[in-house]
């Protein structure tokens, strides 16, 4: 009994993070423009990355003077983990909806 009862506290704790997260995500998702300083570059590399599929070693970025390897820009693992989202939204959007659903974890396993 006292196991059930841990379970339906912990569904009731999960269930009060998701409420006071709602409107944070929705306010974030409908911002115009985006919060975020590194909005603008995650967006264009993670559109680059979806336009221009390479596996990480062999990535690579034509900006600047001759480029660079992929893996030695900023976090490069986040793009293939939203890149499932590029199917669905836009390079925008769906890097919104990757941040949200990354924040609602961090909160989730905060708890856990």
């Amino acid at each position: 009994m006292k196991k059930i009862l841990l379970v339906v506290f912990d569904v009731l704790a999960l269930a009060v993070i998701l409420y006071f997260f709602y409107p944070l995500a929705k306010d974030y998702f409908l911002a115009s423009p985006p919060y975020g300083g590194d909005f603008l570059n995650y967006t264009s590399y993670m559109a680059y990355v979806r336009d221009h599929f390479r596996l990480p070693p062999a990535s690579w970025h034509y900006i600047w003077f001759s480029g660079f390897p992929g893996v030695f820009d900023s976090p490069w693992s986040y793009y293939y983990l939203a890149l499932p989202l590029t199917k669905f939204f836009s390079a925008i959007n769906s890097f919104r909806v990757f941040m949200m659903i990354t924040l609602f974890l961090q909160l989730t396993f905060s708890y856990l």
